[in-house]
């Protein structure tokens, strides 16, 4: 293990014990700046621990190693042939040209230039082995290192709630945080990159020019999703077929493409090619931080296209970043696959698959799943598709939600399977329930709709920004609880529902939208900043756009609206 490696595991055992000290003694500015430093020290192994987020490097170099072993190999053939015909001067010279070791003056024998490439090829065979061991070395150091900074992490949120603070001293990373900061990169599609308060028009570039429509051929929007900063729009079109479209960060080629094409400020059609796509079709999308993943089908099985940062191997491999055919033959045994849908949290990934041989829909993951968010957690990472184990037998899954560290999938019979972490109370409740419509997840909470009556929100997790929908002053609300619905919201019925990353949208039976939670950025329309800790509306009909639609991401609300 490297030194720098060594180092930041004895910084994690010294601040494990320190937390303990700082609580007892409730000092909490020592353990803000504890969270500072461990981030700073976070970010120094992310740089140096070049095995998990520098892959494209390494095998690159291993590639090129192998190409030179190839060359070496090859020519070994004909530098034996030449053997019989040709002096020593020309041998001596052409094995200059290939770069081999020259060929001792004292001999002249023909087993010469075998002995000699021999030990070249020898030499270059060593070389990929002692490289391919220092880089699984460094993989696994940092590894170890980035883990145990991890559990640090989560012993500051547990001290955090331990002292019940009024404000989380934290701003966790992406791989395992509670609030992820966020910073706008036109991820709104309005043209600019500045925060918006009241609800704009978005724009699309198409025909040459930037407009406040959707070209005339689109029937509707089907969905939209958004990471840290980017957002996908997927359309249907009159003439049966799906469009994307696309906005915001391209840093990690999450719009498609390479890292290095532009951002986008307002939305603009998202061509992805793919050379085992050819002919494929657009069906589906999800978004996770800075991954992009989306469904194409062929018109009787289908594949999932990733794209994007690999952190956490959210491509579904362990290689680098970039555009990657996410490899679900493992779990069909050469099986046609339908992927019924895929949902994306900060950090994984949950995607219902079907197969002909399977009477029923099963549940595959892949990301980061430390706190049993993806099953049982014996991986702290899943580097590719894995099914999700211990699901009730006949009970079939009809739909999935994701949080930042649980998932909860819905079942037929209105119960519901409850995975991952549940330390802000994000579980609480939801084994008893057996009436539910649909369930719905922010980073830090759960909301379901009761079967029975579609104007009720139960809702359970964390509350520091009103995002329970409950007047209460509690940060940690860990039990289920209606959300306080105002008296003008009698009667009404929820016809869609949306969490973003710690706010809630909804859309009622008379075109109403309705929300409340986190506001830091504007996201609840509200006209301001601040939190909005109970429902309120946000949108009617009565200025002539009709709302169809809500959806809801990081920092972002999105109504699709109709021109009446």
């Amino acid at each position: 293990m490297s030194s720098a490696m060594a180092e930041t595991l004895a910084f994690a055992d010294s601040a494990m014990v320190r937390i303990d000290d700082l609580v007892q003694e409730g000092r909490t500015d020592e353990l803000r700046a504890l969270y500072q430093t461990t981030t700073l020290e976070y970010d120094r192994v992310v740089k140096v621990g070049q095995g998990l987020y520098e892959q494209g490097r390494f095998e690159e170099r291993r590639a090129d190693l192998r190409r030179r072993l190839v060359e070496v190999r090859e020519n070994l053939e004909l530098l034996i042939m030449e053997m019989t015909f040709t002096n020593r001067e020309v041998l001596r010279l052409r094995l200059e040209a290939h770069q081999l070791e020259h060929v001792p003056s004292c001999d002249t024998s023909a087993s010469l230039p075998w002995r000699t490439t021999m030990k070249v090829v020898g030499g270059i065979e060593e070389e990929i082995r002692i490289f391919e061991k220092e880089m699984r070395g460094l993989n696994e150091a940092a590894q170890t290192a980035v883990e145990s900074l991890l559990d640090v992490f989560d012993k500051l949120l547990e001290a955090s709630d331990c002292m019940e603070l009024t404000e989380d001293f934290t701003a966790p990373l992406v791989a395992d945080g509670e609030d992820i900061p966020i910073r706008a990169v036109a991820e709104l599609g309005t043209g600019d990159c500045e925060d918006v308060h009241i609800f704009r028009q978005s724009l699309f570039h198409w025909d040459g020019k930037d407009r406040h429509e959707l070209p005339s051929i689109t029937r509707c929007v089907e969905r939209i999703v958004g990471g840290a900063n980017h957002t996908l729009l997927l359309t249907s079109t009159t003439d049966g077929e799906h469009e994307l479209w696309c906005s915001g960060d391209n840093g990690k080629g999450q719009l498609g493409g390479t890292p290095s094409c532009e951002d986008t400020a307002v939305f603009r059609r998202m061509h992805v090619e793919h050379p085992d796509l050819s002919g494929w079709r657009v069906k589906n999308v999800a978004a996770a931080w800075e991954t992009s993943y989306i469904v194409f089908s062929d018109g009787s099985r289908d594949a999932v296209l990733a794209m994007g940062s690999n952190e956490r191997s959210m491509l579904g491999h362990q290689g680098s970043d970039g555009v990657h055919l996410v490899d679900l033959s493992a779990l069909s045994s050469g099986e046609d696959i339908i992927v019924q849908d895929i949902v994306a949290g900060p950090m994984h990934v949950v995607a219902l698959i079907q197969m002909p041989s399977k009477d029923c829909t099963l549940a595959v993951g892949w990301g980061t799943a430390r706190h049993g968010q993806l099953g049982e957690p014996t991986q702290k990472v899943r580097d590719r598709p894995r099914l999700i184990s211990a699901l009730p037998e006949n009970n079939p899954i009809t739909s999935v939600a994701l949080g930042n560290q649980h998932t909860v999938l819905g079942h037929t019979d209105g119960r519901v399977t409850a995975l991952g972490s549940s330390r802000v109370g994000q579980l609480a409740g939801l084994a008893s329930q057996s009436d539910i419509s649909s369930v719905h997840c922010t980073w830090n909470g759960t909301y379901i709709i009761p079967a029975s009556d579609k104007s009720l929100v139960l809702s359970t997790g964390k509350n520091n920004k009103g995002q329970l929908g409950r007047a209460t002053e509690d940060s940690l609300a860990p039990s289920l609880s209606p959300v306080m619905f105002p008296p003008a919201f009698a009667r009404k019925t929820i016809t869609q529902m949306t969490c973003g990353s710690e706010h809630v949208v909804l859309l009622t039976g008379d075109d109403e939208v309705w929300g409340w939670g986190w506001n830091e950025h504007g996201n609840i329309g509200s006209g301001d900043m601040d939190d909005v800790p109970l429902p309120t509306p946000l949108w009617t009909s009565d200025g002539g756009k009709t709302a169809r639609g809500v959806w809801a991401g990081c920092g972002t609300t999105f109504i699709v609206v109709e021109q009446c």
